[in-house]
C-alpha cells in the first residue's frame, strides 16, 4: 500500500473529498455505505470546527504568553528598584532584607579581606595581642 500523507490538512481534504464526491455515488450504487458516509461527513465537519477553535485558542495562548513575559520583565525591574531602595535604607548586609525576600551581602571576616572589621559605635575594638600571625595551612 502506498504511504498516505498523515498531516491533519491532508487527511481532512481526503475525508471531505470522499463525502463531497462519493455521496451521490454511494446513495445510488452502494446504499449500505450511506450511513457511514453521513457519519464521516458529520465527524469531518466537527473536526474542522474543532481545528478552527484550536487555532484560535493557540493564537490567544501566544498573545497571553507574550503579555505574561512582558509583565514578568516589568515585575523584575520593579523588584530590583524596590531592592535597591531597601538596600539604601538598611544597608547591603542588613538581615532586615531577608524579611522582604532579598539576600543580605555576606560579610567577609577581616582576615580574608586584609582590612580590619568596622567597629560599631559603643563597642570595644577586638583586643587580640599583636604579634606574628600564624601561617595559613596549605593543602
Amino acid at each position: 500500500m502506498a504511504s498516505q500523507k498523515r498531516s491533519f490538512g491532508e487527511r481532512l481534504v481526503r475525508w471531505q473529498s470522499l463525502v463531497r464526491n462519493g455521496k451521490p455515488f454511494f446513495e445510488q450504487e452502494v446504499p449500505q455505505a450511506v450511513p457511514d458516509v453521513i457519519e464521516l461527513e458529520s465527524v469531518a465537519a466537527e473536526i474542522a470546527q474543532l481545528h478552527s477553535e484550536r487555532m484560535r485558542l493557540q493564537g490567544q495562548l501566544r498573545h497571553t504568553t507574550k503579555r505574561v513575559r512582558e509583565l514578568s520583565r516589568q515585575a523584575d525591574r520593579l523588584r530590583g528598584r524596590i531592592g535597591a531602595t531597601l538596600r539604601g535604607r538598611f544597608g547591603y548586609d542588613s538581615s532586615k532584607l531577608g524579611a522582604f525576600g532579598f539576600k543580605a551581602r555576606d560579610r567577609k571576616p577581616a582576615a580574608e579581606t586584609g582590612t580590619p572589621a568596622p567597629v560599631a559605635a559603643g563597642q570595644a575594638p577586638d583586643s587580640r595581642p599583636e604579634g606574628p600571625e600564624e601561617p595559613e595551612a596549605t593543602n
